[in-house]
């Protein structure tokens, strides 16, 4: 589960909510449901407080973000743990900057304060140089999902680098959930709408829910070790796990083909820190 919408007001492209949802009850369902993994960042807003307050933190599976100025240290001392599943530098830039950033991150797993180390990337220059410089890195997590395919081609190679993929975006902030006009560039609007139409009629061909379409996507492929998903709110939470627990088989994966036909290679569309002047 991330948690970037319970510590920071109105994050995401549908979520227009003016006071951030109560994290205690979001974190006390994904541990009821025996799902406790959670995927967080020293940059989230006010999850840090809400980490630290939360009764039942150490049942909690975390995977957290750090950058140049916010290290893993900083992240455990503001939430009271003593250890994290896993730990990204947030920016490859940071890296770069400074590469005793990882250095810091490798002497933080051999001191048993974290289980996994690597990156959060958003570029595939940035996973090449990873790939390139054969990194001492478990992790890697990745922008993934119907319009996003630019990583797939890397798979192999992290895996054969006992290197896990997880994955991010899976819904792309909600885009796939609504159709309307999201860019002020018409042509950029046309063609996601054209896209979300052939989308749609994918979805009613199989009789499948948007939610199971976009999160299979990614859980089909064997690659992939752990999916994303953001929710806005606790019933959209309840439902999304409703619905993805209820997938059913298919007796072909035809659908498969037809969704990787909507692959998207305009980064505007593609990556939400490019949205920023969009409607």
């Amino acid at each position: 589960m991330g948690t970037a919408q319970l510590g920071i007001k109105g994050y995401g492209i549908n979520n227009s909510s003016s006071t951030l949802p109560k994290g205690e009850d979001f974190f006390d369902y994904v541990i009821d449901q025996q799902i406790p993994t959670i995927d967080t960042s020293v940059y989230y807003g006010d999850i840090n407080n809400i980490i630290l307050n939360y009764g039942k933190k150490d049942d909690l599976e975390i995977y957290t973000k750090i950058g140049l100025n916010e290290s893993l240290d900083y992240f455990l001392n503001k939430t009271k743990l003593k250890k994290v599943k896993g730990c990204y530098i947030h920016h490859f830039e940071d890296y770069l900057k400074d590469k005793n950033i990882l250095k810091k991150l490798q002497k933080n797993k051999k001191e048993g304060k974290v289980d996994e180390i690597g990156f959060s990337i958003y570029h595939e220059h940035e996973l090449i140089h990873i790939i390139e410089d054969d990194l001492d890195i478990q992790i890697i997590q990745i922008p993934h999902n119907i319009f996003d395919q630019r990583f797939e081609s890397y798979f192999p190679i992290l895996k054969s680098n006992n290197i896990k993929i997880i994955t991010r975006s899976c819904f792309l902030q909600g885009m796939f959930f609504k159709e309307k006009n999201y860019f002020n560039d018409p042509k950029l609007n046309k063609k996601v709408l054209n896209k979300l139409s052939v989308l749609n009629s994918i979805s009613k061909k199989y009789n499948l829910s948007l939610t199971q379409i976009c999160y299979h996507f990614s859980a089909l492929n064997p690659y992939i070790d752990l999916i994303t998903i953001g929710t806005d709110n606790l019933n959209q939470l309840y439902n999304n796990i409703k619905e993805i627990r209820e997938y059913p088989k298919l007796s072909n994966n035809n659908f498969k083909e037809e969704l990787y036909s909507l692959k998207e290679d305009d980064l505007k569309i593609i990556l939400p820190s490019l949205w920023e002047n969009n409607k």
